[in-house]
């Protein structure tokens, strides 16, 4: 007997994402707004992995949900590990308790 990679033609890491996928029940729906371009090439990789759209998100949210991670690594993460470290090494800008500590640090500056 064929496996579900096999009779739908999904490759095999996939199938049991599909799978669980499929069978889930669908009580609830999701919608999101995005790029018509980014829509298609999106659900043209699906169909070449045998599947629609829905389900490919479906098992987008099914893997996060085992893995309690995203599949992938975000960029942007070096810019707030950085703020991050100028945060705790203390080279950031003045902070101050009130508003009149704030000027009388401003008026100070421009008295020198």
């Amino acid at each position: 007997m064929k496996n579900n990679a096999e009779l739908y033609d999904v490759a095999p890491q996939y199938d049991n994402m599909w799978v669980e996928a499929i069978r889930m029940t669908k009580d609830t729906t999701l919608t999101i707004r995005l790029d018509k371009t980014v829509k298609a090439q999106a659900a043209k990789v699906a169909a070449g992995m045998g599947i629609d759209l829905a389900t490919a998100i479906n098992m987008f949210l099914v893997q996060i949900i085992k893995t309690d991670e995203l599949p992938f690594v975000p960029t942007g993460q070096s810019e707030l590990k950085k703020s991050m470290d100028d945060e705790k090494a203390e080279r950031v800008s003045k902070t101050f308790d009130n508003a009149d500590d704030l000027l009388d640090d401003a008026l100070k500056d421009k008295t020198k």
